[in-house]
């Protein structure tokens, strides 16, 4: 072996050993970027997902506080008319939510539940909506129009008391998921 074959032979050695480094450090680069962007992005999903928790807990607890006035709601013979306090509870969060496409980052228990508990809102805001438009049924006698009222008031105590089992249900569920993502 000559010189020139031992040169040529440390020139390829050298440049097989320098490509691997290259190529090592490039993967290793290659995926502490991807690693990185990973983290990135779980850390911001986890991050809209107590933003999102929390949206839904301060609404549903301001909706726990509401339910209280519904207790008092009745019909008077002498005015024809509601007496008592009354209104009509939104869920816009879960609105958003679910329009978006974030309500699937949870649990399907929790989304489950969150869409009965939306839907006995809406249920409410018919009632809601009857109650505020009742004087359409000023045409029937007193008797036929106590009991109308009367059913119109069961059936929103109805939905009230379901309201509230499903809050005494969801609100604890929802600190919990907030707990663990924190």
């Amino acid at each position: 072996m000559n010189g020139t074959e031992t040169v040529i032979q440390n020139v390829g050695l050298d440049f097989t050993v320098q490509l691997f480094a290259t190529l090592i450090g490039a993967f290793v680069g290659f995926g502490l970027a991807i690693f990185w962007e990973w983290k990135a992005k779980h850390t911001e999903l986890k991050n809209i997902k107590i933003k999102i928790l929390d949206s839904f807990l301060a609404e549903l607890q301001q909706i726990k506080g509401v339910e209280q006035t519904w207790k008092k709601l009745r019909w008077d013979e002498k005015t024809r008319q509601f007496a008592g306090n009354h209104s009509t509870d939104s869920f816009a969060s879960f609105d958003t939510a679910l329009h978006s496409g974030n309500i699937v980052h949870f649990s399907l228990e929790l989304q489950i539940k969150l869409s009965l508990l939306n839907d006995e809102i809406l249920r409410e805001q018919f009632f809601v909506k009857e109650m505020l438009t009742f004087h359409k049924y000023k045409f029937l006698k007193n008797d036929e129009l106590s009991t109308e009222a009367n059913r119109l008031i069961n059936n929103i105590k109805i939905v009230e008391t379901s309201i509230e089992d499903d809050l005494n249900t969801i609100i604890p569920l929802i600190r919990a998921e907030i707990e663990k993502l924190k």
